[in-house]
């Protein structure tokens, strides 16, 4: 019965009271507040409002406590709970990406783009990566804006994102040193179409009746790899810039 009054009440105005919740190396362990949570879960809510004591381990070398150390740096930097690194070193990593330093508190507009680039990530990620692996999602997100900018999770469309992670599954799922990936994007310039114009056809002039053929061989399909897949936007958007004099197959 009580459960029953409390979920009416969590349907007409929310849990109003926080509950109380000790966190250790990332994990909560409620003390108050077990039927509001059962309650909320149930509902579909993904968060609660909480109090939490933090219990700090003593420093050791040992990994799990020297990453919770990071996290903390991290933390106090970013107030961000969220994302959590499985790895020594990711967190700083994460800030040379960003251009950010830890121990330092960052700019208030890169930390809510980051939190918000998380959860667009973590959304679809979640459901396209079911895995057992022994990854955080914050390790897959790392993998994910190493091999695409960050800004992308906000620029693109919703099914280029998901595209984007199936075309990454396997760098997110063996993800090993994010720092060893690296993906650059360049602006469609007129100058720069003049210059690949000039590589192509140099002083020989092909026409749209008369064009120069090129071939493509992949050793797999397009939508199994994003190596494959990067060639096969570069083979496009030859076709595209050269205006039809270039046919390629």
């Amino acid at each position: 019965m009580k459960w029953s009054a409390l979920y009416t009440s969590y349907r007409e105005e929310g849990i109003r009271d926080a509950i109380k919740v000790y966190e250790f190396m990332n994990r909560y362990y409620v003390q108050e507040g077990n039927k509001r949570v059962s309650v909320s879960k149930f509902g579909g809510s993904e968060f609660i409002l909480a109090d939490v004591i933090r219990i700090i381990p003593k420093r050791t070398d040992d990994k799990e406590v020297t990453v919770y150390y990071e996290y903390l740096d991290f933390y106090k930097s970013t107030k961000n709970i969220h994302i959590v690194f499985s790895e020594p070193g990711s967190y700083q990593k994460l800030a040379s990406m960003l251009g950010a330093e830890l121990g330092q508190k960052w700019d208030r507009k890169l930390c809510e783009d980051l939190k918000a680039a998380y959860f667009s990530f973590s959304d679809k990620c979640s459901v396209l990566l079911k895995n057992d692996y022994q990854m955080t999602m914050g390790d897959a997100f790392l993998m994910y804006i190493s091999i695409f900018p960050m800004h992308t999770l906000f620029e693109d469309t919703k099914d280029q994102i998901i595209r984007n992670i199936k075309l990454a599954q396997r760098e997110i799922l063996s993800v090993s040193d994010a720092g060893s990936v690296e993906y650059v994007t360049q602006e469609e310039t007129a100058e720069k179409n003049s210059k690949l114009k000039e590589l192509f056809f140099g002083s020989k002039r092909y026409t749209e009746a008369a064009p120069l053929r090129v071939g493509f061989i992949y050793d797999a399909d397009v939508d199994s790899s994003r190596w494959i897949d990067s060639h096969e936007a570069g083979r496009l958007y030859i076709d595209h810039v050269t205006e039809g004099n270039v046919r390629s197959i």
